[in-house]
């Protein structure tokens, strides 16, 4: 089952892509660009975090 945070997360991005076309024009290009990167770095630190919480499997022989 996935953790609550990376559905939260990825819920966030889905509505936030579409919202930043509705930023004023003249803050739109520099403000969308800092937050959605931003908001990917976050994603991409949480699945980093997630992967390294997850046991190891023994080697398959």
């Amino acid at each position: 089952a996935e953790m609550p945070i990376f559905v939260r997360t990825f819920d966030f991005l889905s509505w936030l892509l579409p919202a930043s076309n509705h930023f004023p024009r003249a803050h739109r290009h520099t403000f969308t660009a800092r937050l959605l990167g931003a908001a990917f770095d976050l994603r991409e630190r949480l699945e980093r975090w997630g992967f390294r919480q997850q046991p190891c499997k023994p080697a398959l022989r």
